[in-house]
């Protein structure tokens, strides 16, 4: 019955995939390749009980080091790259030949930013099982930047075979040929079939094949499209979602607005973003601006802060108090903090950088360099907003701060 799911589940059908899931763990939920299965399952439909599911199999007397790793990877999606180091660096003395230890420490490499260690552990899981699928991709990979001709044309053909296979892998090789500017031993058309005729082929791997297919046809963008909207026309919203914010990235407001109506919007946490996105591109200050007055109306989402902005450009745009815009930026700022939504705080200073309101944008990019991982990025922007303003004296110490903070950097050296 799990590979039932698992077929259900290549047809995009989660829910019915999750019913017959369900019916076959129920069957024998001690049963340790049911448990196995399950894990699988929903690790790979991102289901909230990917952990218990790993963690019950990892509990079994007869789990392998591979279950472990499995448990590890599902940590590390879970974000909690400590755990998964140590359950790797653990099974890799168990088992320091294992194709899939070693793969999973070229990641814990990766993540400690220790690459010469990370392409160590690959050449290691190369030796242990050549025809592993993942391994021959990342080798492949790497060696595609080679000098040597002979070397660099047997890894595009790699690629290219694994890209023709119906795995995981397959979807590997093709994202990674989708996004080179010059592919050798094959062509972009028939990248974009390949997405096409994939069954586990998810939205970002069609995004990416658009991309390539308005690159390819640009005169027929129009229609190119219109035809992904309508293939997408009934969807559920959190699958159409992604597609909305796509459009709204390529200043497609029109098309989104096409697609969804304001009441829509306006009860759905998936598509009140787009929309708003949408009506930002065309300029529909107006509409923006009565949409957020209905705040106790609107659906939850994840990141408030975002709305917040909408406020402060609608403000803007239809001449508001510059006090309004300046306390809408701070909000937004202090809610990205609150929710460590590190990208958004960013965000929101270059925001008010852009409009010119430069005494929020200081404020945020120093409230930003006092968090250790925005600290390098938030640096830069602050001496920016310093020297714009004619700040000489507060430039200067900042200048004196990231040189201490970063004492081997010559850059900041050389400011002073």
């Amino acid at each position: 019955m799990m590979e039932d799911a698992h077929r259900l589940m290549d047809r995009r059908l989660q829910r019915e995939a999750a019913v017959v899931a369900e019916k076959a763990y129920k069957m024998a939920p001690e049963d340790t390749e049911v448990l196995r299965s399950m894990a699988a399952f929903v690790d790979r439909g991102n289901f909230k009980d990917t952990l218990y599911f790993w963690k019950k199999l990892v509990a079994k007397e007869d789990s392998t080091v591979e279950d472990r790793i499995g448990l590890a990877k599902a940590i590390l999606k879970d974000g909690d790259a400590k755990a998964f180091d140590e359950i790797v660096t653990a099974a890799l003395k168990e088992a320091p030949d294992n194709a899939e230890v070693l793969k999973a420490a070229r990641v814990r490499n990766l993540l400690q930013g220790d690459s010469e260690g990370a392409d160590a552990m690959l050449e290691r899981a190369a030796k242990a099982d050549p025809n592993d699928p993942l391994t021959r991709y990342l080798t492949a990979k790497k060696e595609t930047k080679s000098a040597f001709t002979e070397v660099s044309d047997n890894a595009w053909s790699t690629l290219w075979q694994l890209s023709r296979g119906q795995d995981d892998t397959a979807l590997l090789a093709i994202r990674y040929l989708l996004s080179q500017e010059q592919i050798r031993g094959g062509s972009f058309d028939e990248l974009i079939k390949l997405v096409r005729t994939h069954p586990g082929a998810s939205e970002a791997h069609r995004l990416a094949a658009l991309e390539a297919e308005l690159k390819l046809y640009p005169s027929m963008k129009d229609e190119i499209l219109l035809r992904e909207a309508e293939e997408r026309a009934a969807w559920p919203s959190v699958e159409l979602s992604p597609f909305l914010e796509w459009l709204g990235k390529r200043g497609e407001g029109a098309l989104v607005l096409r697609m969804i109506s304001e009441e829509q919007a306006k009860s759905d946490p998936h598509l009140l973003l787009p929309y708003l996105v949408a009506l930002m591109d065309e300029e529909r200050w107006l509409q923006i601006d009565a949409i957020l007055q209905e705040e106790d109306k609107l659906p939850r989402i994840k990141d408030p802060g975002r709305l917040e902005l909408f406020r402060a450009q609608a403000a803007i745009n239809l001449k508001k108090g510059t006090d309004d815009v300046r306390s809408l930026y701070r909000k937004a700022a202090q809610e990205a903090l609150e929710k460590r939504n590190l990208a958004l705080l960013i965000n929101t200073g270059d925001t008010a950088r852009r409009n010119e309101f430069f005494d929020v944008a200081e404020e945020i990019f120093r409230t930003a360099r006092d968090v250790p991982d925005l600290r390098e990025v938030s640096y830069p922007r602050l001496m920016s907003v310093l020297r714009q303003t004619g700040q000489t004296a507060k430039l200067i110490q900042t200048v004196d701060d990231a040189v201490e903070d970063y004492p081997g950097s010559e850059k900041y050296k050389l400011m002073k």
